[in-house]
């Protein structure tokens, strides 16, 4: 190499030996005036915190609700859907597997932290939080050892006394599984129902007209990480329970009619008249899996439909419309509608194939 080349070599390395260390110095300095005045902040994500997981009305305000997310908590609009503004940021758990408002106090909230889907990865919480000015603050007020929290129910007539459906552990067993009651706004909680330590309760529903009478959805599951897609989510321990007394005791259903098959997860609605609807999810698709529907307090059963796309591990809530015990709503990959009491469902809103999102039967 000539002199002259190589001088020219090592005084391009200085250079950009130069720009190197000068770097931090230039990525701290600020921008020119004339662009600075441009820049704004937008938002890049989470849009939602995950999916919603739950959803729960003001019944003294039609545009205020709040819905719960796999990631994100608890998220509230007072503009029918709006707009919306995150109200849980300052809590420690951020899934959300339950929400409920007290319909004799709009302003006590009870959310139960902990998702409810048979995912590889899913987000364990810390138990149950409570507010009691619509959001604006909350406190923990137990069931650590929960984990995962399905459903709560309020008693329509006491915002102190309810019932939390507790999944608890995902990935091993644990004692804390089951339902609970509280009768002073969760500052103690009673075990009512307890199974066993790998069968917990993944939804609770009550008769409309008679909200001493209660149904408990248990689901034996267990995830493992490196089976979480090829081991059934299901086991003896899943099964129905009723209560006559509030959620003080419990019997497990067996009535005529009852698939009597190894079951997975069961999602439960009530109605006027006795109803009882039970989407019900079987280690063996096709044979128990489906719908059925109770007319006399779930004494007797009928298969009403076997849609596949009707019990998963993912899904499983049923919504009945209080107006019309015929008319109910799953809401899905896509949300459906049936006029006739589950028999035959129609595509009410979202695509059919469910965007992106894959349910699979166990």
């Amino acid at each position: 190499m000539s002199t002259g080349a190589l001088v020219r070599s090592l005084s391009v390395m200085a250079g950009v030996w130069l720009l190197a260390s000068a770097a931090p110095l230039y990525a701290d300095a600020p921008p020119p005036a004339g662009v600075s005045g441009a820049l704004e902040w937008r938002l890049v994500g989470p849009y939602r915190g995950g999916w919603a997981t739950m959803a729960a009305g003001d019944p003294s305000r039609p545009d205020t609700f709040y819905i719960g997310t796999a990631g994100g908590g608890v998220w509230k609009t007072n503009d029918a859907g709006r707009t919306w503004q995150p109200i849980f940021d300052a809590m420690s758990a951020a899934p959300i597997g339950a929400i409920a408002v007290a319909p004799s106090d709009p302003n006590v909230i009870y959310a139960g932290s902990g998702q409810v889907a048979a995912r590889y990865d899913v987000a364990a919480g810390n138990g149950m939080y409570r507010s009691d000015d619509g959001g604006k603050s909350w406190k923990h007020i137990g069931l650590i050892e929960s984990k995962h929290i399905g459903r709560i129910l309020v008693d329509p007539h006491d915002a102190n006394t309810l019932l939390v459906g507790v999944l608890g552990h995902y990935f091993g067993p644990n004692r804390e599984r089951g339902v609970y009651r509280s009768t002073d706004g969760g500052k103690t909680w009673t075990q009512t129902l307890f199974i066993d330590a790998n069968t917990g309760v993944v939804d609770l529903a009550a008769d409309p007209a008679d909200p001493q009478t209660v149904y408990a959805a248990a689901w034996q599951v267990r995830n493992y990480p490196w089976l979480s897609y090829f081991e059934p989510n299901a086991g003896p321990g899943s099964g129905l329970y009723k209560s006559t007394d509030g959620g003080r005791t419990w019997k497990r259903v067996s009535g005529s009619g009852w698939p009597d098959g190894t079951l997975a997860r069961i999602g439960i609605a009530t109605a006027s008249g006795h109803r009882v609807y039970a989407v019900v999810n079987s280690a063996k698709p096709g044979k128990d899996s489906g719908l059925y529907r109770s007319d006399d307090g779930g004494a007797t059963w009928q298969a009403v439909s076997h849609e596949s796309w009707l019990s998963n591990d993912y899904f499983s809530r049923l919504t009945v419309d209080p107006n019309n015990r015929d008319r109910l709503y799953s809401a899905g990959q896509s949300i459906r509608r049936s006029e006739d009491g589950g028999k035959h469902w129609g595509i009410f809103k979202g695509a059919p194939g469910g965007s992106i999102r894959v349910t699979r039967n166990v």
